[in-house]
């Protein structure tokens, strides 16, 4: 999974960056340990802990850091995920602590914007540049806003299409959000008790689309598929299964090796056609594929043997998720009619990670590559 992280960003900050952080986090709960010494001066890194459950609090004291780049990142790795949580009261007792915390911070630092995300969309959800509502490009799934910026940015209309599943007015000014389609999705969440959250009304739509529609009968693809066992809220790369597949002429995929039935085609959400006859609704496989939202031409093949960039993405050996990697380059793309320019470079990433061995290094290579 990729590693989620909560950045706090302020334009300008003169006090004390390091314990006005650190001040925050205790107010709502977390044991900080001030007397840690970090190795690197101008971005120091401390651990803290929730309840037994530790994170890292990253600070960037530099003295050339761009005003729109983070003065705070607090490392929440994999944390986020309720599979890695036995105790269901646990995992929302915590994740009520993410949310306190992200807004204490907005309030310490009277930040501009505190967002949280994954690894795989830093530079899609974290600001790019100044001003910050022209660089910012996806919603996150959890954020604080200051007064201003969430005005810039047209408000909950505009930005989730009415009240979020979870929002708040903060008395500093700024403006809580969270959406229905974070790790949390289906767990249990308790309301915090130190700020009001509202009941939204805007549960967060998946964008189901299909990229085998456009695939006339007889072309062939290639579909990450999973079994019905592993629908969860996120991904694992290892329930993920590539099929080479191809469309036949009863809105269904069939396996190329030997013709046997893999899925039917979903328009618009709706599932089309009717099982076949002697297939049973568990034999049925699930595409990851609809749920990211990937172009036609990362499955497309010429021929049946041929390479993607879904099975490229598939075949690499690494522990980031290969599904967030995936939605990633999707995004990059932004457009189902994806240039040759475009799939080139794309592969060319795709084909210099596969020769790579070190994940640090992976890790390393497709922050500065793809965010």
């Amino acid at each position: 999974m990729s590693p989620r992280h909560l950045t706090v960003h302020v334009p300008e900050f003169t006090d004390d960056i390091v314990s006005t952080g650190f001040d925050a986090a205790e107010e709502v709960g977390f044991d900080i340990d001030r007397d840690q010494e970090s190795d690197d001066g101008e971005w120091p890194y401390y651990n803290g802990n929730y309840n037994k459950t530790t994170v890292s609090f990253m600070f960037d004291i530099s003295s050339d850091r761009e005003t729109y780049e983070r003065v705070l990142s607090v490392g929440l790795s994999d944390i986020l995920i309720p599979s890695n949580w036995s105790d269901e009261q646990n995992y929302a007792e915590f994740v009520t602590a993410v949310v306190n915390l992200a807004c204490e911070l907005a309030v310490a630092y009277d930040a501009e914007y505190v967002p949280l995300f994954q690894t795989t969309n830093h530079n899609t959800i974290a600001p790019t540049g100044m001003p910050f509502a022209e660089h910012i490009d996806q919603v996150p799934q959890l954020a604080v806003y200051s007064e201003t910026l969430f005005e810039d940015l047209g408000g909950f209309d505009a930005l989730y299409g009415g009240t979020p599943w979870r929002y708040a007015e903060l008395d500093s000014g700024h403006v809580f959000a969270m959406t229905s389609d974070g790790p949390w999705e289906n767990s249990e969440f308790t309301n915090s008790k130190r700020r009001d959250l509202q009941r939204g009304e805007t549960v967060t739509d998946l964008d189901l689309s299909d990229p085998f529609m456009t695939l006339d009968p007889g072309e062939y693809g290639t579909d990450a598929v999973i079994t019905k066992d592993d629908i969860a809220p996120e991904f694992t790369n290892e329930a993920l299964t590539l099929e080479r597949v191809y469309r036949d002429e009863s809105d269904t995929l069939r396996r190329v090796e030997d013709d046997s039935f893999v899925r039917r085609l979903i328009d618009d959400g709706n599932v089309l056609g009717e099982l076949p006859d002697g297939v049973d609704t568990d034999d049925e496989r699930l595409s990851a594929l609809i749920e990211g939202s990937i172009p036609p031409a990362f499955v497309r093949l010429n021929a049946p043997n041929d390479e993607s960039i879904v099975s490229k993405t598939l075949a690499l050996d690494i522990e980031t998720s290969k599904f967030e990697l995936l939605v990633n380059l999707a995004q990059t793309a932004r457009s189902a009619d994806v240039s040759d320019d475009v799939m080139a470079t794309i592969e060319g990433v795709l084909d210099q990670l596969s020769e790579m061995d070190d994940q640090d290094g992976i890790d390393q290579y497709i922050e500065q590559k793809l965010l």
